[in-house]
């Protein structure tokens, strides 16, 4: 795309519409501070013109220096170049320091963007909790029905050209990835609709539709979608009602939402720094056969990092298998009460790392022979997670492997109470929780399957605990699902239920009980990067 846009970048700036007044009005309405904007893709400076009227400072990138040579030459505007492939250190060097921009914009190019890795430097870029990420694209000119019907024939015939990445255009931005909080005032991120108008004469249309990358790559394979005969069609359309200048108006649809501290993931952290000792002494361990089948498929046993490693009981059979582990958690109290092993170093992180502190508190880039992620991937911002382990793993063996249980199975009548139970609790869990419920079966997991596997899992263990009734109470309420309600005066085991479940437990006359929790193991390996 950049070497497109360095080829058109005189008719791209002449013949593209501008964008509203109103759009930046809403976005900035949205941001609380207005010092320090940076506008991403920001080609010829469309939007940095608008943004520089309203912040402070703003920092207009892209790949393209030919478009950046077109933009308007503005005080507190600063055109930076920058790689296709920026790193963390790069954004800090080219762009500004961790959480000082208030805003990131995106027009019409998120789409073509690596969104993962980018989402990842907009997390570590913008002010927490309310700085501002807006992404808009716009959809086709519409001007009357007779050379919008045209059209519509024309647009199919270029679809086959198109970069796949259209189709999120096309879609009008409505299921693109979005990982970021409604602002304030909102209960979505959208898309919100706007609109832009352009006078056009047919020539500037026609010039306008040559911009395409879906034109010129047509071009590129020989076929000339505007023939002698569409362009016909296209005239008559043009000028049945007379001809000459048109108004041609584009939809905007934007996607706006800011970084954010999930309130419900701020408290299940909390929860898990307050209750440690309890969380240690009552959850299940896991059984020998997992992390025999995960080693097993790891070639090399020198490194293992066990991310999100609570109180280690993962970290302790990775340790008798593997030379070197490190085990990373946010919680320090968790660490404190993990085995202290000769061959582990446990080290607290921040929630997302960047490269330089990914580098510096777990290993260098493709040193790791395997990631571990036991009953917390659910948790994690999941898209720059598996950037950073993609960044740790060797290539193209290094394993990630994450796994979940679900809730102990006791038997029949334990199990009836316990669903209408947990039925009761759902409106107080974090909607993360229904990765988990799905068994880890619809998480994005963009790995390769291991060696003689043709799938990434979820593969199907167990692990087995003995508890007496007390101890599944004391199961019960170590769950962010009974702690959140509880802080809000909402008691789940109210009399009654323990009544009930008093009841199944001892229907059987045995006090101890195995319950069993099913475990579900995703696993896959990084393989070469295309």
């Amino acid at each position: 795309m950049g070497d497109f846009y360095d080829k058109l970048a005189n008719r791209y700036s002449e013949i593209r519409p501008n964008y509203p007044p109103e759009l930046f009005q809403f976005i900035a309405s949205k941001t609380p501070v207005r010092d320090l904007a940076w506008d991403v893709g920001a080609g010829n400076g469309q939007a940095a013109r608008s943004l520089a009227g309203m912040y402070k400072n703003v920092v207009a990138t892209d790949i393209s220096q030919k478009q950046l040579d077109l933009a308007p030459k503005l005080p507190n505007v600063r055109y930076q170049q920058t790689s296709p492939v920026s790193t963390i250190a790069d954004i800090e060097h080219d762009v500004a320091p961790q959480s000082s921009v208030d805003l990131i914009t995106i027009a019409q190019a998120v789409h073509w963007f690596d969104l993962p890795k980018f989402y990842q430097q907009a997390k570590w870029v913008l002010k927490k909790p309310h700085g501002v990420i807006a992404a808009w694209c716009y959809t086709p000119a519409e001007f009357n029905q007779s050379v919008d019907s045209v059209f519509a024939r024309f647009y199919i015939d270029a679809k086959p050209y198109w970069d796949p990445a259209r189709y999120h255009l096309d879609d009008r931005y409505r299921s693109i990835e979005f990982p970021f909080m409604p602002v304030e005032g909102e209960d979505h991120t959208g898309p919100f609709k706007f609109k832009t108008e352009r006078q056009m004469d047919l020539d500037s249309y026609f010039a306008y539709l040559r911009t395409w990358s879906g034109y010129q790559t047509a071009q590129k394979n020989g076929v000339e979608l505007l023939t002698s005969n569409v362009i016909e069609d296209f005239e008559r359309a043009w000028n049945e009602d007379g001809g000459g200048q048109k108004i041609g108006v584009f939809p905007i649809y934007l996607r706006i939402g800011k970084v954010g501290i999930p309130e419900r993931k701020e408290m299940a952290a909390k929860l898990y720094d307050t209750q440690a000792k309890e969380y240690r002494d009552i959850r299940p361990s896991y059984p020998p056969e997992l992390f025999q089948f995960i080693a097993s498929k790891t070639p090399i046993h020198d490194l293992a990092w066990d991310a999100g490693a609570g109180n280690g009981q993962a970290t302790l059979s990775l340790a008798g298998i593997y030379k070197n582990v490190v085990a990373t958690d946010t919680s320090q109290n968790q660490l404190h009460l993990a085995p202290d092993l000769p061959n582990v170093r446990y080290q607290q992180t921040t929630p997302l790392m960047t490269e330089a502190e990914l580098h510096h508190n777990v290993a260098t880039q493709s040193s790791v022979d395997v990631v571990t992620v036991a009953q917390a991937l659910h948790w994690f911002d999941i898209s720059a997670f598996f950037q950073q382990a993609k960044w740790v793993l060797k290539k193209p063996q290094g394993v990630i492997a994450a796994w979940c249980y679900s809730a102990p199975e006791v038997d029949e009548s334990v199990d009836s109470v316990f669903n209408r139970y947990y039925l009761e609790s759902k409106p107080y869990w974090d909607p993360a929780r229904n990765i988990l419920d799905d068994k880890y079966r619809s998480i994005d997991f963009p790995f390769m399957p291991v060696d003689g596997e043709v799938h990434t899992g979820p593969f199907k263990f167990k692990t087995e605990k003995l508890l007496d009734l007390d101890d599944y109470f004391a199961y019960l309420r170590s769950s962010s699902g009974y702690q959140m309600p509880r802080k809000k005066g909402v008691e789940l085991l109210r009399s009654d239920v323990i009544e009930d479940f008093e009841r199944a437990w001892n229907e059987d006359g045995n006090a101890h009980k195995i319950a069993t929790f099913p475990i579900y193991l995703r696993i896959g390996k990084v393989g070469n990067p295309n």
